[in-house]
């Protein structure tokens, strides 16, 4: 018999849910990055575990919003919160129960289906016997159904979690074909590739400023796609460090992204970036265009 179901990710920001992500679906799908606040809208993957298929919802991590654009995403990680049969709670080992993580908690006091607890990066926890010290603060304040020790990065603890979540699965036919990883548009697969590699380039001197969006897909007749991407800064100065000398920085970053997507898609992409300047793009943005919505 078939099991399906919905599950979502949710927690502080710079928690690992975008890594755990990828290693429950066993490819890369989310954007990971040194920087926090890097997933900006709810990604949706397509797992699977025995019997049971489920989708996963990794979310914008929760934080103290500053600006219109922040609170778009701060939107985006509460309607996580609905329509899903599992609740995942993301919290970083090493950082504990920090005021966001609290605030978080809060949150979850109102829903009614499981509510995991997925305690992250234990493999940095120095002292391993504060683990258990750490889920009963957290319990404290809201009694989870499951408790799990993981390392996303290197992989220690995510299968028995996958088991977990699969046994609470109610019993429903597949939604997707057994080899689908995900139902996000091409496009917004091509936006998110740019921007990691654009992040992990200049992850110390670009701050979170850069909208990247996809402004054109074209499919072409030889089986290749030409993708024309949008990266908007809010100074010159951005601009010139996205561009780099001669154009050099901006040009690495492409050729990057393209062969990442180029081996993922197993067709030739083209790629084309072009770089402007809104101050102000973020007061007026809202997060879920990037999806199409």
């Amino acid at each position: 018999m078939e099991h399906f179901g919905a599950i979502s990710l949710i927690g502080p920001t710079n928690a690992g849910k975008s890594t755990l992500l990828n290693k429950m679906l066993g490819e890369k799908l989310a954007i990971t990055s040194r920087k926090v606040q890097t997933t900006r809208f709810r990604i949706r993957g397509v797992a699977m575990h025995g019997d049971a298929q489920f989708a996963i919802v990794d979310t914008p991590g929760f934080f103290d919003p500053k600006r219109p654009f922040d609170e778009g995403m701060i939107h985006e990680a509460e309607e996580a919160t609905k329509d899903v049969d599992i609740l995942l709670m993301v919290v970083d080992a090493v950082r504990g129960k920090c005021d966001i993580a609290a605030n978080v908690l809060k949150k979850l006091s109102a829903v009614t289906m499981p509510r995991f607890l997925v305690l992250n990066k234990v493999d940095q926890l120095q002292d391993k016997e504060a683990l258990l010290p750490l889920a009963q603060k957290f319990s404290a304040d809201l009694a989870f159904d499951e408790i799990h020790f993981v390392s996303a990065e290197i992989g220690s603890g995510v299968e028995n979690l996958l088991a977990a979540i699969a046994k609470r699965l109610p019993e429903e036919r597949w939604h997707y074909d057994p080899d689908t990883l995900t139902d996000m548009p091409m496009r917004v697969l091509a936006a998110e590739a740019v921007r990691e590699h654009l992040y992990d380039r200049l992850h110390q001197e670009l701050p979170y400023d850069a909208l990247v969006e996809t402004e054109r897909f074209e499919e072409r007749k030889d089986g290749s796609a030409a993708i024309h991407i949008l990266v908007t800064v809010k100074r010159d100065g951005q601009k010139a460090l996205v561009l780099g000398q001669g154009g050099r920085t901006v040009k690495a970053i492409g050729q990057a992204a393209r062969q990442e997507l180029s081996q993922a898609w197993g067709r030739k992409i083209h790629l084309f970036i072009q770089v402007r300047v809104r101050p102000d793009w973020d007061k007026h943005y809202d997060p879920r265009k990037l999806l199409g919505i």
